[in-house]
């Protein structure tokens, strides 16, 4: 607890300050210090966790670029209804192709109670990932036809919601090598969480034993796989203060939190656990409409569903985890709505991104209309449209014109080079320095031995003018130093040859 007391206490200083002197103050030579061990890993500039100190340096967090081509996927077939939302996008390596599922709502059929036919899950593919096609794959049958894209539909007895896939190569079982996690009534009465199975991700089975468990609408999941866990986080209601401490899943009931539950099979399953929730910073208005979370880089990255009740809008906020239970919050719109007319003016909803090439791809729901409109007019439309962000671009650690500094904490090295992602303005620098665990320069290291880094590249590797490099130092517990000018960076790694 004393760490993650440090370790929020330093991002803190580095996202309120426009500019600091110090961070940390003079090292205290008694006191015990933590050594990271540092094989091939990266550090990223959004958890500050692998620095002691910095200087006239502030944290800066970024947000991505949408697509000229948005949206990307709008609804063009009968079954579709309205909207297509919550899409989840895999990248198939061996085909070489970009899969979406995605859910589609239809409001007439919801008006007249046929929950049936308001919902179904569908895939679409994709060469580029930006032009979509709808495969007739003959499977359900909708108005007397089964040439259509639908995969799975719901139990009919009130709608199906929410579409999160999850492709787990390690089961051993090749029925389950995808798995969907959506909310649906499996019977009256009997809602909630369920799953359902796919050898391809195209032939679907629902669980036989549906649901999981109890949970409402907008669900996310993923694979943790360092933990060997699947994890599911959902959206449920939490009573006002005073009139009780549970949760509940009834509608318009309390505020709208997050809640996360762990399973090692997928089908044990944790008892929830409330893991964000609106609190005394966030405007009175607003609730927290699920999350969608996905392991990065040895951290857990979120991206919030920031729902505003007073004008129905819903953008998104980035958060952090090193654990997936205790979040850091940024409190700054990460993808924020579009202007009014267009698809994405009103709300924007996403899902875990890919990572293609040195770009991230953030694939996202939006509507042109406010959330749970009474009346529902013939303009509204769900579509899914698509940014996209530098590799590792999620902050930054930024340098004006005065020098800055980041100094590490001692680092034992296990790897053989030091690679910069980083971008500087014209007249900017980086300049690294590695110093002993004392913080003396290091022989072949220092300073003036150091190439000063100038230009944008995602995977710059740091070189001295001695020729030597992080191999020599292999095993060695040193301090990384580096000195900022007009510079940005994102990331750093360790790289074995």
């Amino acid at each position: 607890m004393a760490k993650l007391r440090r370790l929020f206490g330093l991002w803190l200083a580095l996202l309120a300050l426009p500019s600091f002197p110090s961070i940390g103050g003079p090292r205290d030579p008694s006191r015990a210090e933590d050594i990271l061990e540092l094989g091939d890993q990266k550090l990223l500039s959004l958890d500050p966790s692998f620095l002691e100190r910095a200087e006239n340096v502030t944290l800066t967090f970024l947000q991505p670029a949408k697509v000229d081509r948005n949206p990307v996927l709008v609804p063009t077939e009968p079954w579709e209804g309205e909207h297509i939302t919550y899409g989840t996008v895999l990248f198939d390596p061996e085909e070489r192709i970009f899969k979406m599922w995605y859910q589609t709502f239809s409001d007439s059929a919801y008006a007249a109670g046929d929950y049936r036919r308001t919902s179904y899950i569908c895939y679409a593919q994709s060469r580029d990932g930006l032009m979509w096609e709808k495969p007739k794959l003959g499977l359900i049958e909708f108005q007397g036809s089964k040439e259509n894209n639908i995969v799975l539909e719901g139990y009919g007895h009130y709608i199906l919601d929410g579409c999160a896939v999850i492709r787990d190569p390690a089961d051993p079982d090749p029925r389950r090598r995808y798995k969907l996690v959506f909310y649906d009534t499996v019977a009256p009465g009997k809602e909630g969480i369920c799953a359902a199975f796919s050898p391809d991700g195209i032939h679907w089975e629902k669980y036989e034993r549906n649901p999981l468990f109890e949970g409402h609408y907008t669900v996310y999941a993923f694979r943790d796989e360092s933990r060997g866990k699947y994890v599911v986080l959902h959206k449920t209601y939490l009573l006002p203060r005073g009139v009780a401490s549970t949760p509940t899943v009834r509608m318009g009931m309390g505020v709208r939190v997050v809640v996360l539950r762990e399973s090692p099979d997928f089908f044990t399953w944790s008892p929830p656990i409330i893991v964000l929730r609106p609190d005394e910073g966030d405007p009175p208005d607003v609730d927290f409409y699920g999350m969608a979370a996905f392991p990065y880089e040895g951290v857990f990255i979120g991206l919030l569903n920031i729902f505003h009740n007073n004008d129905r809008v819903m953008e998104i906020e980035l958060v952090w985890s090193r654990d997936h239970i205790f979040w850091y919050r940024t409190r700054r719109t990460f993808l924020p709505t579009g202007p009014r007319g267009a698809f994405d003016s009103y709300m924007v909803v996403a899902r875990p991104p890919l990572v293609i090439g040195d770009q991230i791809w953030i694939y996202y729901s939006a509507r042109n209309a406010p959330h749970y409109l009474p009346e529902r007019k013939a303009e509204q439309r769900g579509s899914v449209g698509l940014a996209r962000l530098r590799l590792d671009g999620f902050a930054a650690l930024k340098a004006g014109p005065t020098e800055g500094m980041l100094l590490t904490k001692p680092l034992r090295l296990q790897g053989d080079r030091l690679l910069l992602n980083a971008r500087t303005d014209p007249q900017g620098y980086i300049i690294v320095e590695v110093l002993d665990r004392a913080g003396r320069p290091m022989e072949g290291f220092a300073r003036s031995e150091a190439i000063p880094f100038r230009g944008d590249a995602v995977r710059h590797e740091v070189q001295w003018s001695t020729g030597r490099t992080l191999r020599d130092l292999r095993g060695h517990v040193v301090r990384l130093r580096l000195r900022l000018k007009h510079a940005e960076l994102y990331a750093l790694a360790i790289r074995s040859d």
